[in-house]
């Protein structure tokens, strides 16, 4: 089994930034190495730029994923009931209060399905 098919999205990002360092590289005065100019996904550095490349990817998607829950969990705050005297406390981002966290449960599992 080719090791491109292992991650594909992860191999097809890296051939994508590999092939751009090496369009760019002279703009910038920099000569890249004659053995690594053509990109090998088998080789140390083309299964070093997938695995770099992999992570990326896996950050920004956390980094989605909280944002929407945050997005979605302060909506279902703001319809929660308020059943203290005075003003409902206003959403604070990343907040921590019970109510917020309450709130963040509800969305998690109303976005990805976990109860």
């Amino acid at each position: 089994m080719k090791i491109e098919k292992a991650h594909p999205e992860a191999y097809k990002w890296a051939r994508e930034f590999h092939n751009l360092y090496e369009h760019k590289a002279p703009l910038f005065g920099y000569e890249t190495k004659q053995e690594t100019r053509e990109f090998n996904p088998e080789s140390p550095n083309g299964r070093l730029m997938a695995y770099v490349c992999l992570n990326i990817v896996q950050q920004a998607r956390e980094e989605d994923r909280k944002k929407a829950v945050e997005v979605l969990a302060e909506h279902l705050y703001d319809q929660m009931p308020h059943n203290v005297v005075g003003t409902k406390p206003r959403w604070v981002v990343n907040g921590n209060s019970l109510k917020q966290d309450e709130a963040r449960v509800s969305a998690f599992s109303l976005l990805f399905k976990i109860i």
